[in-house]
């Protein structure tokens, strides 16, 4: 008997180190297959290849350099941007469909709304469609700022909620509009990415 426990104690022994705790060996962790992100199939609308929209109206404002410099970027300068870009998108829809319902819901004024055009194709049953435009006077700038109204009715709508991002040049009919459908698949497929930014606190005051 004290031969069989020494055996025992012996094994023992052997099986656990000198120095340290008993760790539990872990099984191998298993990878799913990743998905793979391709690149986006969007459309894009070269505004040069428009022959029935008047581009001479945007000149007055078209052009950067009447842009004030005392306003920084941000303020002034990108609300002007971004009614030339709406601007534009409206020509371009109301030349594409010349007998159906378009609203550009900022003529007047800022309304608020998580969609800057309303759009009522009547030869595909009447469907709605909202159309939000982004732009940029950068033309390799391919991110842009969405807010919590946007993303709340992009999923609401998966089929007919559309981000039209302009990349607005100086000389108008150099500007490119690219069309971008089906948010939400694209954001769940990896062709979109939404990123989150937060604010620096303040250090004014602060030793």
């Amino acid at each position: 008997n004290d031969e069989v426990s020494n055996r025992h104690e012996t094994n023992n022994n052997e099986r656990r180190p000198n120095k340290g705790p008993y760790v539990q060996p872990q099984a191998p962790i298993a990878f799913s297959d990743p998905i793979l992100s391709t690149s986006a199939n969007f459309e894009d609308v070269a505004v040069s290849t428009l022959t029935n929209i008047d581009l001479d109206a945007f000149a007055s404002t078209g052009n950067s350099s009447n842009i004030s410099a005392s306003h920084p970027i941000g303020t002034e300068a990108d609300r002007i941007t971004g009614r030339l870009g709406e601007e534009l998108v409206f020509r371009y829809l109301k030349s594409k469909y010349p007998d159906d319902d378009i609203k550009w819901m900022n003529q007047e004024a800022e309304y608020g709304a998580p969609y800057d055009i309303h759009l009522i194709v009547k030869s595909d049953n009447n469907q709605e469609r909202f159309i939000e435009v982004k732009t940029t006077r950068s033309f390799d700038h391919n991110s842009f700022p969405v807010s919590i109204g946007e993303v709340e009715y992009l999923l609401q709508h998966p089929s007919n909620y559309y981000i039209y991002r302009v990349y607005y040049a100086d000389k108008t009919e150099s500007s490119i509009i690219t069309i971008m459908n089906r948010i939400r698949l694209n954001l769940e497929r990896k062709h979109l990415k939404l990123l989150m930014t937060f604010e620096s606190k303040s250090t004014d005051g602060q030793k």
